[in-house]
């Protein structure tokens, strides 16, 4: 055995008897990354990262700064980028901790440090490998958790990632948790996240580092910033109309734009645009509806919409809203509708709505109330008011919830808004009414 061997073994050995970690050579995160990174593309396809480089990249893992924030647009690969660091982090003997939105994107991060790592030849195999932790021979380790309440508790991590930091639900929390971490292992932050409006934890970090009242380092990045978008002047339209993105939506994922995240849902020349038809409708003969309730909670009302799906834009042709009614007369009003409206019925069968479906004799499809439903439902609505394919008569109360509805919408009042973005959700889109081309006319020779 060396005297270097010796030499090691005795530092690393007190260091374990006092409890400490013994001081490793650091692996720079950008060196790596140019000389042996590897990625891996949404089709599977696996690059060198020296050959699909881009300048925003390069400057986030050449960045010192012990807190970095990110404000990013999707798919111009920062997740991956900062995965290159969590593998230098593991390298070079630390904890990185990720703290992702949900279980399924914890994983996924994971995946891209996965990549990385096994990417370059020289890295020895891993001792751990599943789905939510990673370890090297040398005690390196990354372990992802999505932002549940005890997220980032009990572990000594010297590197932190809060991916998509405004869209964790217990964001101050974890924040909480991981602080006092930090700070007894001098370790480094990193945040990113697409925006969510004004006033969370994230929005709050941003302004702090935008204006250099912290020491923040600030990351810019909406999609202009990728050279390949940014050289096709119709990439925004295009993206727009190929995903159905609403003007909300593209802020939010790719522009990287704060109010407009964040702001009212529906734009008042959107919603002054609806209002085309002068009465509510009877059925017709041959047409198709789609109807949705939503049931009535505590205080708030029992709304039901109807649209009619066989004209393009959609008519709203039904619409009633009702307080505080009993279950019986609930169900009389919704089978009677269904009756009438034939087609879909749809209602929300959270809570209250449950037992009342029980009660039914028709048969309805339940519409369960999650986070990405009713936000899939709301961003539908929204779709047919952007392209102008919903027209209705003038009903106020519609009108009054549209216009004040924000995506946090717990003190508003809501129900008339959800009705409809429920029926907006079964309706899908019209269709354009293509005229056939004229019928042939035989040219007799003479």
């Amino acid at each position: 055995m060396s005297a270097l061997t010796v030499a090691v073994a005795s530092v690393e050995a007190e260091y374990a008897y006092r409890g400490l970690r013994a001081i490793r050579p650091r692996v720079d995160p950008y060196a790596w990354a140019m000389s042996r990174g590897t990625l891996q593309t949404a089709e599977g396809v696996r690059h060198r990262y020296a050959d699909v480089a881009r300048d925003y990249q390069d400057r986030l893992l050449q960045d010192p700064a012990r807190r970095i924030i990110v404000a990013k647009s999707r798919q111009i690969g920062i997740s991956q980028t900062v995965a290159f660091i969590v593998a230098a982090e593991m390298l070079s003997g630390g904890t990185a901790l990720v703290v992702s939105r949900d279980q399924g994107a914890a994983g996924e991060f994971l995946a891209y440090v996965r990549t990385a790592l096994v990417g370059d030849p020289a890295t020895p195999d891993l001792t751990t490998d599943n789905s939510y932790e990673l370890t090297l021979p040398n005690g390196g380790r990354a372990i992802a958790q999505p932002a549940t309440r005890k997220a980032g508790r009990s572990i000594a991590a010297t590197l932190v990632v809060l991916d998509e930091q405004a869209w964790q639900e217990y964001a101050a929390l974890i924040w909480t948790a991981i602080l006092p971490t930090l700070a007894t292992t001098n370790g480094r932050l990193i945040v990113l996240s697409t925006p969510n409006g004004y006033g969370n934890l994230f929005h709050q970090l941003w302004e702090g580092a935008k204006h250099g009242e912290s020491e923040w380092s600030a990351h810019f990045l909406p999609w202009m910033v990728h050279p390949d978008w940014r050289a096709l002047p119709d990439w925004a339209a295009r993206k727009k109309a190929e995903d159905r993105l609403t003007d909300e939506q593209f802020a939010q994922e790719y522009a990287v734009d704060f109010a407009r995240s964040g702001a009212a849902v529906f734009d008042p020349e959107e919603v002054a645009a609806l209002w085309r038809m002068p009465a509510l409708l009877p059925p017709e003969r041959g047409h198709r509806y789609v109807t949705a309730w939503d049931i009535a909670r505590k205080q708030d009302a029992t709304v039901g919409f109807t649209f009619d799906v066989s004209t393009s834009p959609f008519r709203v042709v039904a619409y009633e809203r009702h307080q505080r009614m009993s279950y019986p007369d609930q169900a009389a009003i919704i089978e009677a509708r269904h009756r009438a409206y034939p087609g879909e019925t749809w209602v929300e069968s959270n809570g209250v709505g449950d037992p009342l479906i029980g009660f039914l004799s028709v048969n309805v499809k339940p519409f369960t109330t999650t986070a990405l439903t009713k936000r899939n439902a709301i961003d539908a609505l929204k779709l047919l008011l952007q392209r102008r394919e919903l027209v209705a008569p003038h009903l106020p109360e519609w009108e009054r919830e549209l216009l004040t509805y924000s995506r946090d919408d717990q003190a508003l009042q809501q129900d008339t808004v959800m009705a409809s973005a429920i029926a907006a959700s079964a309706a899908g889109r019209p269709v354009r009414f293509v005229p056939p081309p004229p019928p042939a006319v035989a040219v007799r020779r003479v």
